[in-house]
């Protein structure tokens, strides 16, 4: 079972789960923005964050402080503070070790913003179907209206389908944002059954003022990356964000970079495991441990 505890923030509370391995490598997750899935994979061995520990990782889930509480004022740099806070509780409970951070969608994008901000702390940084700035020709996407969802015990028999239709085969989410396939042809049904009760269950809100703030980082923001980078693309979510994706990824000039794409994925198909975790969480091992082989020695592990 993995273990959990609250930190105090100003104005607000964040969450870490702990997915225990043998400590090396030392990773944080950042999950979306409403991608609080522990609540039903936390349990599953196939949730990459298991499979990553089952490898030897030990991995911390952070819960944002809108898992606890909602302020439509809490801006960005709010909760790229609170990364960093949530970085150095983990690095002081295993002797100030560098860490490999993880971000998935949202979590990418503050994931970025803390590795530009903050390059010592890190080994590494992987970004899982994360962007911030697209490429000149594709126009901006408009900062949708955040989910404020009530939450369901279950799928009502009869929208189900209805459920998957969109997981599977929409493009833009029910306001008109573009929103991209959530869910591949990869995806079985049991993945897709995991991910309803993922949607259903995941957290709820996020403030406006940090989804505004998102949509204006500069591009020379990323530029100030230099700390590796792993760019995963889920291939098929969707043309123009695999375009965003990779443009935000080749920003990063001075980082060590490669990238990854997954056929047959969509957005969410990276972090609901079933038969898709290891497919995800192999590139990761493999180019920790070459970063690992790489680095000189001790600077994978000390800052």
């Amino acid at each position: 079972m993995t273990s959990y505890f609250v930190l105090e923030r100003p104005g607000g509370q964040i969450g870490l789960r702990v997915f225990a391995g043998a400590c090396s490598p030392l990773c944080l997750w950042l999950p979306g923005k409403t991608g609080n899935f522990d609540t039903v994979l936390a349990g599953d061995p196939r949730n990459p964050k298991w499979l990553l520990a089952d490898a030897g990782a030990t991995v911390y889930a952070m819960d944002y402080r809108t898992h606890f509480a909602a302020d439509d004022r809490w801006g960005l740099d709010v909760l790229v503070a609170d990364v960093a806070a949530a970085v150095d509780a983990v690095r002081a409970r295993h002797g100030l070790q560098q860490i490999v951070l993880i971000g998935h969608s949202t979590g990418a994008k503050l994931a970025y913003l803390y590795a530009a901000r903050h390059p010592r702390a890190l080994a590494g940084l992987v970004v899982l179907d994360g962007w911030l700035c697209g490429p000149p020709h594709l126009p901006p996407v408009p900062a949708p209206a955040p989910p404020r969802l009530s939450h369901e015990a279950a799928i009502p028999a009869n929208r189900r389908e209805q459920f998957i239709a969109y997981l599977r085969h929409s493009l833009t989410s029910e306001d008109g944002a573009p929103a991209g396939r959530m869910a591949g042809p990869m995806a079985t049904e049991e993945s897709l059954d995991t991910l309803l009760r993922c949607v259903l269950l995941g957290d709820r809100f996020w403030p406006l003022l940090a989804e505004r703030e998102v949509r204006a980082v500069a591009e020379e923001e990323i530029a100030r990356v230099k700390t590796p980078l792993l760019n995963i693309i889920a291939k098929d979510r969707g043309h123009a964000f695999t375009e965003r994706s990779l443009h935000t990824g080749r920003l990063a000039r001075n980082a060590l970079r490669r990238e990854v794409m997954l056929d047959g994925f969509g957005h969410l198909d990276l972090v609901v495991g079933c038969h898709l975790g290891m497919t995800v969480c192999r590139p990761i091992l493999d180019w920790i441990a070459d970063l690992q082989l790489s680095a000189p020695r001790g600077n994978i592990v000390r800052a």
